[in-house]
């Protein structure tokens, strides 16, 4: 998984799981 933060893909997922929504964004 890439992302720009940790932080950020936990807060994504916390939303409601989807980690497609990080990729999006």
């Amino acid at each position: 998984i890439s992302c720009n933060s940790k932080a950020n893909f936990l807060a994504s997922t916390d939303d409601g799981g989807d980690v497609k929504v990080l990729y999006v964004s």
